[in-house]
């Protein structure tokens, strides 16, 4: 069994992907999204007005969703990765995406400087926004508008027992963490929870890209499995791999 830290509308994608291939896995219910109705019906409307547009994470494509097919044709679509890349066109399948060539995050954007001559550039996300993204701009002087289309919550905070119960079973092979913030929210309950703690040390965790597995070094966690990329299939390789590690275990 497997446990899936992320929003519930994504996570549901990946345990129906695992559940294909006769991997069992359950969401994790530890962050919980709110989004602000005003900005989305707002959004559209203030990205248009920029040259380019950056989606900070799946879930403000996912929040706008349809509206997106009304973004103007000349605009120049950043992602973070290659996954929020195609779930960006599932939603208007005529727009041409820019995002990092190796890895994903907003790191690899500007290591491999995806942002140079964008021209004015609208970030859409939630919370706050993120200080290196917003350090980097201004160094290099580039315009931009953060448009913040909702907060996230740990919700785990108000249901420990619930993570406990999840995170105490013997069956479970791995965690996947698919934020920073995420992770944070993670760590944040396992202070709260000596099981919860002792979880995210002895389990093997799955990260997406290198900031989430800095993250977790940072507090002492170790038994980690960073994906090549963020899309499903780069993750239920590590899971593959990760079962095909077990089973030799056991047969031996």
């Amino acid at each position: 069994m497997y446990l899936i830290a992320r929003p519930l509308t994504q996570a549901t994608k990946l345990i129906e992907l695992l559940k294909q291939n006769n991997i069992l896995a359950q969401h994790l219910p530890i962050v919980d999204i709110f989004y602000d109705n005003q900005a989305l019906e707002q959004a559209v409307e203030q990205i248009n007005q920029c040259s380019s547009a950056l989606f900070i994470s799946p879930s403000a494509i996912d929040g706008l969703g349809i509206r997106l097919i009304h973004l103007k044709p000349e605009l120049k679509l950043i992602t973070s990765g290659v996954a929020s890349a195609k779930l960006l066109m599932e939603y208007n399948s005529g727009v041409n995406v820019i995002y990092p060539e190796h890895g994903s995050g907003v790191a690899e954007l500007i290591i491999e400087s995806k942002l140079a001559n964008l021209g004015r550039i609208a970030l859409i996300g939630g919370d706050n926004l993120n200080v290196r993204l917003a350090k980097y701009l201004e160094q290099k002087k580039i315009q931009y508008q953060f448009i913040n289309l909702y907060q996230r919550v740990n919700c785990g905070l108000s249901n420990v027992p619930l993570l406990e119960g999840l995170m105490s079973r013997q069956d479970i092979h791995g965690i996947v963490i698919t934020s920073c913030q995420i992770g944070d929210f993670l760590l944040e309950c396992a202070a709260k929870s000596p099981i919860i703690l002792e979880c995210l040390q002895s389990t093997p965790l799955i990260t997406i890209h290198p900031q989430i597995t800095l993250t977790l070094r940072k507090y002492g966690l170790s038994n980690i499995y960073e994906c090549v990329t963020a899309e499903n299939l780069a993750i239920m390789a590590v899971i593959e791999s990760l079962e095909n590690e077990r089973n030799r275990e056991y047969h031996n």
